[in-house]
């Protein structure tokens, strides 16, 4: 017999999966970027005016990497799970934000917005968009 209740429960797992599994990519990649950067700094004499464009930079490769394996592991719909992982990328580099910076929201953190769920809705259409390799 055909039972509703289970697919259901199914398709609601075939969307939280690949978010979550992009928003673990994309964090991953995000500190690791901010680990170059930060190394970068620290050989380099870096004005301070760069920091808050470097932190921008590392949050746009973060949340590009955390669409395009989001929407890679989806197979489909890569605007939308991209830009669903680049929120939840979002909300994790803003508590992050508000916990080091005592409370403090600026308008950067608008930007920051914008920065990571544009980055993560391209890199959720590069990720369906991309051929997957063959192995013969």
């Amino acid at each position: 017999m055909y039972n509703k209740t289970n697919t259901a429960s199914v398709d609601q797992n075939d969307y939280y999966r690949p978010v979550l599994y992009g928003l673990i990519c994309g964090v991953v990649a995000t500190v690791f970027m901010l680990f170059i950067l930060a190394f970068i700094m620290t050989l380099r004499d870096v004005p301070a005016s760069l920091v808050a464009a470097f932190s921008s930079l590392a949050v746009g490769f973060g949340g590009l990497c955390a669409g395009f394996f989001a929407a890679r592991k989806a197979g489909r719909k890569g605007l939308l799970f991209g830009a669903a992982t680049g929120v939840f990328l979002y909300i994790i580099v803003l508590c992050s934000s508000l916990i080091v910076n005592s409370g403090a929201f600026s308008v950067m953190s608008i930007i920051k917005l914008a920065i990571t769920v544009l980055s993560a809705s391209i890199g959720g259409i590069l990720g369906v968009n991309v051929k997957k390799r063959r192995k013969y």
